[in-house]
């Protein structure tokens, strides 16, 4: 909860500091925002853009995640005003992908990491 609170704050406050740059004056004029970052601050940052701290979030090794603001939508603020289009794409890479991150009980755990996650599940960290 903490992870997703701080992750959603620092998100709020990038997207309001390019916007107060002017880059979003012209509406007509889409302004794009990369964001580089480990697994967990790419789920909670999706997650806050999208509004849905459960959401499902696809995050692989060097996987994209598109978002784009929600035309006309009468929420303020940044959070919850994003829509989702692509979901951990990695189209691009030779072996597509791998390595895909998700939370489960505060701890980050590869999806699908079969006997893995069973050996997560009974050590206490």
């Amino acid at each position: 909860e903490q992870l997703h609170a701080r992750v959603a704050s620092a998100v709020d406050e990038i997207v309001r500091w390019v916007e107060s740059q002017g880059a979003e004056k012209d509406k007509e004029t889409e302004t794009d925002i990369l964001l580089v970052t480990h697994a967990a601050g790419m789920i909670g940052a999706v997650r806050a853009l999208i509004g849905n701290p459960a959401a499902s979030v696809n995050c692989g090794v060097a996987s994209l995640a598109v978002l784009k603001r929600r035309p006309n939508c009468d929420k303020e603020g940044v959070v919850g005003n994003w829509v989702l289009e692509k979901n951990g794409d990695a189209s691009y890479l030779t072996n597509g992908l791998q390595y895909n991150w998700a939370f489960w009980d505060d701890r980050m755990v590869e999806k699908g990491a079969g006997e893995d996650v069973e050996k997560v599940k009974e050590t206490k960290l």
